[in-house]
């Protein structure tokens, strides 16, 4: 008779024998020598205390925690230590020199746009002055394109301070400029923007919700103002008669008090909504939101110049307390004038642009991402033919008089 062997016991104590468990039992039964063996191992099996599982404390929230603290301690020593990104002196340097040399585009492209009524040749030599005089938001966008995260460093504070009065230059030259003759006002603007990229600036949260809410509510009624004064220029290409009366009923509308206080009103909140975002929106690398950031920073002063200069200055005898609507006059008569081109050209790219953005980003919700890229393009090129129609109009083009 063969006997079970130890291994086979143990088996068949925790019952894992399977199909030989039937005659394992009838062995033990008829078996004396494998019931004892069985019974000695059952005694001594019986005697081991089987462990308590415990579970290990979850102290994963507060490891993360600390290894965030160390990790941006290490980061801001880090910032202090690591050399400056590859192109930083560049890029700060761009930046500023479009803004310093901004006020020299304005007779350049009076000279150059008088050159050309005389010498058609010379058109191409007005073109590039006008490039010149708006390559403020361009090189802005650009100059953002690869900003160190973060503003711990003189160097990057330099670099988006100089993009913001790069964007701006146009707007907020006609705004300090009634400060007094000469570039001093201007000058001292920038003076005063190289002062707040020296100081460090403090880390705030992000919005809130309802701060953007109320941010978009807003845009919506100065949409619709800004886009009524588009279309009315717009059509000041066509026609100076239909712009007139367009133009006659939309001064009616915005001499009214209430009317005139709801603009003022939107243009405040849309201002104080838009600080308190800052340069939050600025990302490396992301384009779009640059670009968002940087029309919504012309798009502030832009309408600062626009509608609060007849409260922040005296308006002129018999002048309207809102500021006029874009003329149809040819703004490169004198060189008055031609200060108003490229402020009224980047308004109008800016504003459609902004929006842009906005519509692009909502529209991802509903449509394919191959969809949503051909109608930014068509979008692109419908914006920039609408720009370029204004010019003509803001130049003294027009098809019917």
């Amino acid at each position: 008779m063969s006997h079970l062997s130890d291994d086979d016991l143990v088996l068949h104590y925790y019952r894992e024998d399977g199909p030989a468990m039937v005659t394992a039992e009838r062995h033990l039964g008829s078996c004396a020598q494998c019931a004892r063996a069985y019974d000695v191992l059952n005694r001594t099996l019986n005697a081991v205390a089987i462990p308590e599982l415990v579970e290990a404390p979850d102290d994963t929230p507060a490891l993360r925690q600390l290894l965030r603290a160390q990790l941006r301690g290490e980061g801001v020593a880090a910032a202090r230590r690591l050399p400056m990104p590859d192109g930083e002196m560049s890029a700060i340097a761009v930046a500023w020199l479009v803004a310093l040399l901004y006020p020299l585009s304005l007779p350049a492209l009076f000279s150059s746009a008088s050159w050309a009524r005389e010498q058609g040749a010379a058109a191409a030599l007005a073109v590039l002055t006008l490039l010149w005089a708006c390559a403020g938001p361009p090189v802005a966008v650009a100059v953002l394109h690869r900003i160190a995260d973060g503003f711990d460093r003189t160097t990057t504070r330099l670099r988006a301070v100089g993009a913001l009065m790069a964007a701006i230059s146009p707007p907020l030259f006609l705004l300090v400029s009634r400060l007094g003759p000469g570039l001093w006002p201007w000058y001292g603007a920038l003076t005063l923007g190289t002062l707040v990229a020296l100081c460090p600036w403090s880390k705030t949260a992000r919005s809130p919700g309802r701060v953007l809410s109320l941010h978009r509510v807003t845009a919506l009624v100065l949409g619709l103002f800004v886009l009524a004064h588009i279309v009315n220029q717009a059509i000041a290409f066509v026609s100076v008669s239909s712009y007139a009366a367009m133009r006659g009923a939309m001064r009616l509308a915005s001499q009214n008090p209430v009317s005139y206080a709801v603009i003022i009103a939107a243009v405040a909140i849309q201002m104080a909504t838009g600080a308190a975002t800052g340069m939050k929106r600025v990302r490396a690398g992301a384009i779009a939101r640059n670009l968002q950031a940087v029309t919504g920073w012309y798009l502030a002063v832009f309408l600062l110049a626009h509608v609060f200069s007849a409260v922040l200055f005296s308006a002129p005898p018999g002048g309207t307390r809102v500021a006029a609507p874009l003329t149809p006059l040819n703004l490169l008569a004198n060189v008055q004038g031609a200060a108003q081109l490229p402020y009224y050209l980047l308004g109008v790219a800016s504003f459609l642009f902004h929006v842009g953005v906005y519509a692009r980003l909502a529209a991802f919700v509903y449509l394919a991402e191959a969809s949503v890229r051909r109608l930014s393009y068509a979008a692109a090129l419908a914006a920039a033919m609408t720009v370029v129609t204004i010019g003509l109009s803001l130049c003294g083009v027009h098809l019917l008089r």
